[in-house]
């Protein structure tokens, strides 16, 4: 093998392993911009559903007022809402590992869940 040979294939070598450094820095780069964007988007939701949760107990107050078989089904349905944000809160912790293509579904997923329970909550308001 002559020398110039040897020199490009080292040179060739070198060249992959910059190549390959540059695109794991990359996707470092990327997992932590994923994580960045979980984390906020968890922090936000938690306090949304730290105001449903606020307002289930509003609820159950205004439910232990009542007598009678209303009372039971309105217990009922405050169960079930309770249920609902214990399912939002579980998406939410799974998202925590997830991968860009987990995180995209997860996230429609919560925020569809979400908008339910909050709207089952205002209806019982209104």
């Amino acid at each position: 093998m002559k020398r110039s040979d040897f020199i490009l294939i080292i040179f060739l070598m070198m060249s992959g392993i910059a190549c390959t450094s540059s695109q794991q820095d990359k996707a470092d780069s990327y997992n932590e911009n994923i994580k960045t964007e979980v984390s906020e988007f968890n922090a936000n939701m938690e306090k949304k559903l730290d105001q449903m949760d606020s307002k289930i107990k509003q609820m159950e107050a205004k439910v232990s007022e009542g007598v009678g078989d209303s009372q039971d089904s309105l217990k009922e349905k405050i169960d079930d809402l309770k249920s609902m944000e214990s399912d939002v809160r579980f998406q939410l912790q799974k998202m925590q590992n997830s991968t860009k293509d987990e995180y995209a579904n997860l996230k429609l997923e919560v925020e569809s869940q979400y908008e339910k329970l909050e709207s089952r909550i205002e209806n019982f308001f209104n």
